[in-house]
């Protein structure tokens, strides 16, 4: 796919980040919402679908309660959040009236996606709400969520939604034109990279963290969010949130922004679910013999199995690594980890990940 095709388009993810939403005190700026609302109103009078993940529950609590520095301590973000996140919602409420679209909020962890039948149940209301001629409003459930249940930004949680929800595309608007070549808040000439073909670790290199207090992670969790995106096969653009028409000129395929190629392998519902909106408590090791049988597609035995680290349950996605600590790919478990040290290694033909349960890395083959 490259930009002329986004045209085709038709269902959307649009992340706004804090920087979009807040003002100098780090308190949510009603106009902003309203710039947000009207770009995605317009998105969908040009007959296409949007689901659209929020950050501005914390910077809402911020402005409730005075404050203007982002509390470092977890019960104090989360409270605020609490605070925030129902004013949050009755400002889009306001926001998208005068357009005659209704909202729908959706709170998630990453619990809600790690089990089958919630990460199915989720999947079926972004559907419904879409149906029902609704804009989904995504945040992660920050009053809850602790540091196993989370997905830690809303970088992360825009991929994953974009998966669960069978996006076509995924917008992840920021403060800044895109990726550039050097930081462009501190070196002057720095150039903007209209498109990237492989995110591989140069490009990775290319990130830096946030300087806004409120905000999470910064380039490089928008990174690591296009890296599940477009590995799944759904393209994304990182662009300028202030743009006017930021969203319609993505579609139109205007060189705006940082435009990633999907894989042309991409995956299917369930191998996404397994490889990338699943944590992965733990690994295991396979021998050589073991990792060309993985490539011919054949399912993991015990006999190949050298190693294992973490603390998994039957049915966890884990990372199986070949003999160089490489990542191979993700499968489901058919062993929780203390089982898996009295079986690995023996001639036993019981499977410890089927093949049918087994998602190969994209770029594994390019180490070989």
């Amino acid at each position: 796919m490259n930009r002329i095709e986004l045209s085709r388009c038709c269902r959307l993810v649009v992340k706004v980040g804090t920087s979009q939403l807040t003002n100098a005190r780090n308190h949510v700026d009603p106009e902003k919402m309203k710039a947000v609302a009207g770009q995605i109103a317009r998105v969908r009078k040009s007959g296409r679908e949007v689901l659209l993940v929020t950050s501005g529950a914390v910077g809402i609590g911020l402005g409730l309660t005075g404050k203007t520095e982002y509390p470092k301590g977890v019960s104090e973000r989360q409270a605020l959040a609490a605070m925030g996140q129902s004013q949050l919602m009755h400002m889009y409420e306001t926001c998208f009236r005068p357009h005659a679209l209704p909202i729908g909020q959706v709170l998630l962890t990453a619990q809600d996606l790690h089990a089958r039948e919630r990460y199915l149940n989720v999947r079926n209301t972004f559907l419904k709400l879409l149906e029902l001629g609704a804009v989904p409003i995504v945040n992660e459930n920050d009053t809850v969520s602790v540091d196993e249940i989370k997905f830690g930004d809303n970088d992360t949680l825009s991929a994953n939604v974009a998966l669960a929800a069978g996006a076509d595309l995924l917008v992840l608007l920021t403060d800044t034109d895109g990726l550039f070549d050097n930081n462009p808040k501190l070196v002057k000439g720095a150039r903007r990279i209209g498109e990237i073909k492989k995110i591989d670790d140069r490009v990775a290199s290319l990130a830096r963290g946030t300087d806004k207090v409120t905000a999470i992670g910064g380039m490089e969790t928008k990174i690591a969010a296009a890296r599940i995106a477009t590995t799944a096969g759904v393209p994304v653009v990182i662009a300028r949130g202030s743009d006017p028409d930021v969203l319609m000129d993505v579609l139109s395929g205007a060189d705006i922004g940082t435009f990633f190629h999907p894989s042309a392998r991409g995956l299917n519902q369930k191998e996404r679910w397994i490889a990338h909106t699943r944590k992965k408590p733990g690994s295991i090791t396979v021998d050589r013999g073991c990792r060309a049988a993985i490539l011919k597609g054949a399912s993991i035995l015990p006999v190949g199995v050298t190693a294992a680290k973490g603390n998994f349950g039957k049915g966890d996605s884990i990372r199986v690594l070949d003999d160089r600590g490489i990542e191979i790919g993700t499968g489901l478990s058919n062993y929780n980890a203390m089982e898996f040290k009295t079986v690995m290694g023996r001639k036993k033909k019981e499977e410890i990940i089927h093949t049918d349960n087994f998602v190969l890395n994209e770029n594994y083959e390019d180490s070989l």
